[in-house]
C-alpha cells in the first residue's frame, strides 16, 4: 500500500489518452490540408509528341503470282508534334502535326 501512494502521484503527472481514430495531430505537426476538390483552368491539356522508323519487307511477285526469292524493302520514318485536351477518362481530342518521309525502296539487282 505504501508503493501506491507514489505510484498514483507519478500516474496523476502524466499526459491524458487519447484514441488512435480521435482525429487531432500529433503535437508539433502540422494539420494536414483538406482535399481541393475544384478543377483548376486549363488542367487537363496537355503536349504530344511521336517519332517512328519503319522497315518494312515485302515479297516480289510476278505476274503469274509467283514470288521471287528475293523481297523489296521499305524504308521510312516520321515525327510528330501535337497537343490535346483530356475531356474525361474515356474520352480525349488532339490536334497534331505529322511530316513522313519520302518511302525508299531498295529493290535487288539482277544477277
Amino acid at each position: 500500500m505504501a508503493g501506491a501512494v507514489p505510484l498514483a502521484a507519478w500516474c496523476s503527472l502524466a499526459m491524458p489518452a487519447a484514441g488512435a481514430d480521435f482525429g487531432q495531430p500529433f503535437p508539433g505537426l502540422p494539420a494536414s490540408a483538406p482535399p481541393d476538390d475544384r478543377v483548376e483552368f486549363a488542367s487537363n491539356w496537355y503536349v504530344r509528341g511521336d517519332l517512328a522508323y519503319a522497315q518494312e519487307t515485302y515479297p516480289q511477285i510476278s505476274p503469274d503470282f509467283t514470288t521471287g526469292s528475293s523481297p523489296s524493302v521499305l524504308n521510312t520514318y516520321s515525327a510528330g508534334v501535337g497537343m490535346g485536351y483530356k475531356v474525361n477518362n474515356y474520352f480525349r481530342t488532339d490536334l497534331i502535326l505529322d511530316y513522313r518521309s519520302q518511302i525508299h525502296t531498295v529493290r535487288p539487282r539482277a544477277a
